[in-house]
């Protein structure tokens, strides 16, 4: 607040020129008017001869008007000196001439004028000079007692004029201040109101190209929803096809092994040697498994939402390993390998899913199959109090430890063994 004192009161300062200005014109003219009736009271042949101070009262009311006229473009505050000075001569003329009843009080006015075109404080000064002419010319001229009431009562009335004309002026200068501070603060209030206009043009402009990329934004979404739509129903298509095509070559695998293994007098009567029957048996098997996979693929709502439902029912553990094994068990034989199940007698039924568990059992073991070159493979089931596990081991290659914590991740072992990855023996 301290930087902006300043500015407010150069700004008084001008508006203050500006009133004295006009003020010093109709003082001018006031005193143009005094000096007419004066002039025409010297030259009036009714007047009678008058005494020479009067005329010099007049002249020199003539000059300081004519010399303020003069100075008033220039500097009002030199302006305004010179006709106050010259109307206090003017009337200390007219004291000589017409003493002190009426005329000690034509001061007033002109302390009035000087509170009008000076600051606060040269009002006092004008009147101590206009007191002290009242009494000294009183005193001389006139033999006056200082204490007199002759002298008393117009000092005194020109010193009350004096202060109350500081009184109105400082009201008018404190007025003057508070308008021009309330000015300031409006001009400041403005200037804040003007950039937060502009601040606020500018958040909108910015919401309005934030508005632009959000439409922007839905357009391309709906773009993409609508071809996600497209490529759902193609997924649909697909599966759909997928499974037509591949359950009707696998009806017919289906239909001719079962044909084969459980209706051999079909032929003729002629019998298949028992390796043939084992490999027809096992075709037969896995085609069944693998039109229940394909059951699956046409279940779209389970594939859409990341997960396949479970048809859970009380299973024997023996059965559903005795299917996986008699599958794999040609494809072992082919590559020299001994496979062995370890299942014991008691073991209890379990709740599970057997399609779900016999997939996985295919998988392990087919594993298994492809990466042990000899040796042997090892289905082994153990019970361990409320739980029943089911491992699978081999005498291949296995798995790398630091790739243990990696097995669940989908494809993690092939792109391994794809970037060059060498596992470091059997576990």
């Amino acid at each position: 607040m301290v930087d902006e004192v300043w500015p407010v009161r150069e700004g008084t300062k001008e508006d203050l020129e500006h009133l004295r200005d006009d003020s010093l014109v109709i003082l001018l003219v006031f005193a143009g008017c005094i000096l007419y009736l004066w002039w025409f009271g010297l030259t009036s042949p009714l007047s009678g001869d008058q005494p020479a101070v009067a005329w010099y009262g007049a002249v020199a009311l003539t000059s300081g008007m004519a010399l303020s006229w003069m100075m008033k473009k220039h500097s009002v505050t030199l302006a305004s000196m010179a006709i106050i000075l010259t109307m206090m001569m003017a009337n200390a003329c007219a004291l000589l001439t017409f003493g002190l009843s009426t005329v000690s009080y034509l001061f007033i006015p002109i302390i009035i004028f000087a509170g009008l075109l000076f600051d606060q404080m040269p009002v006092f000064g004008v009147a101590f000079v206009a007191g002290g002419i009242v009494m000294g010319i009183g005193s001389v001229k006139y033999g006056q007692s200082l204490l007199s009431p002759h002298l008393v009562g117009p000092v005194l009335v020109i010193w009350l004029t004096a202060l109350a004309s500081w009184l109105s002026n400082r009201n008018l200068y404190t007025a003057l201040q508070w308008a021009w501070d309330g000015y300031c603060q409006a001009r400041h209030n403005e200037e804040q109101i003007r950039e937060r206009q502009v601040e606020l043009k500018r958040t909108l402009k910015a919401l309005d190209e934030a508005n632009y990329r959000i439409r922007r934004m839905n357009y391309q979404l709906a773009l993409a929803r609508e071809r996600a739509e497209e490529a759902r129903c193609l997924k649909q298509q697909f599966a759909a096809n997928i499974s037509h095509e591949l359950r009707t070559p696998l009806n017919l695998i289906v239909g001719f092994s079962e044909m084969m293994f459980l209706s051999p007098e079909s032929y003729g009567g002629a019998q298949l040697p028992p390796p043939y029957r084992g490999n027809v048996d096992a075709i037969y098997r896995s085609g069944q498994h693998l039109l229940s996979l394909i059951d699956d693929v046409l279940d779209l709502s389970q594939i859409e939402a990341g997960r396949m439902a479970l048809t859970k029912e009380r299973i024997n553990l023996g059965e559903v390993i005795e299917e996986a094994v008699d599958i794999v068990d040609s494809f072992m034989e082919a590559k020299g390998l001994s496979l062995q199940v370890e299942v014991p007698e008691d073991v209890p039924l379990v709740y599970a899913d057997r399609t779900r568990l016999r997939q996985v059992l295919l998988n392990l073991l087919n594993n298994s199959c492809r990466f042990t070159e000899r040796g042997s493979v090892t289905v082994r089931v153990e019970v361990e109090e409320a739980e029943v596990v089911v491992s699978v081991a081999d005498t291949g290659v296995g798995i790398p430890r630091d790739t243990l914590p990696h097995i669940f991740e989908e494809f993690y072992l092939f792109l391994s063994a794809a970037a060059g990855a060498s596992p470091p023996g059997p576990l």
